[in-house]
């Protein structure tokens, strides 16, 4: 697949679009904002370590998509 030179410059392209610091820096702050929630649940006691997998799939797919209303803000 990756021997075409359109397929190669087509991920070429989709990965510069991808590490756009715009995008890395709302997605840094999400995930920043998810564990500062984290870490305030856990210490009153709602959060437990065992939920970890949990939040990170949540964080990772529902908590990434949630972001593209606030996306179009940059």
């Amino acid at each position: 697949m990756m021997r075409y030179l359109t397929v190669r410059k087509a991920m070429a392209t989709l990965v510069q679009c991808a590490l756009n610091w715009k995008l890395i820096t709302v997605a840094g702050l999400a995930w920043v904002w998810i564990a500062a929630g984290v870490s305030i649940l856990a210490r009153i006691g709602v959060w437990e370590g065992s939920f970890i997998k949990e939040t990170i799939l949540w964080a990772a797919f529902s908590g990434t998509v949630s972001l593209d209303s606030r996306s179009t803000l940059l």
